[in-house]
């Protein structure tokens, strides 16, 4: 009986240990979207990770299936990243 009791403290204890380091080193990430403008070609999104500063602005192209991820630097969009969507998910070829 006093092993038993000495394992459930010790779970107990590294439980309460493991559930305050994970209080204490989360840091909390808040991301947003917002959709700006629907068309039947392009859709732009804007991003940000933060409150009230946009990151990304976000093209869709809908015809051609690509993302286009633009960046603000100052008061210029440069073009960071381009996702092709049509390669992302495609079916699998069959056999």
């Amino acid at each position: 009986m006093k092993r038993e009791s000495m394992w459930i403290g010790l779970l107990t204890m590294s439980a309460l240990a493991l559930g305050v380091a994970l209080a204490i080193c989360r840091t909390p990430r808040t991301a947003r979207a917002d959709m700006q403008a629907i068309g039947p070609r392009y859709t732009l999104l804007t991003a940000s990770s933060g409150f009230g500063s946009v990151d990304t602005v976000n093209v869709l192209d809908n015809r051609d299936g690509l993302v286009l991820i633009y960046v603000l630097q100052g008061r210029r969009l440069v073009l960071q990243h381009v996702l092709n969507l049509n390669d992302q998910f495609s079916p699998p070829p069959l056999r």
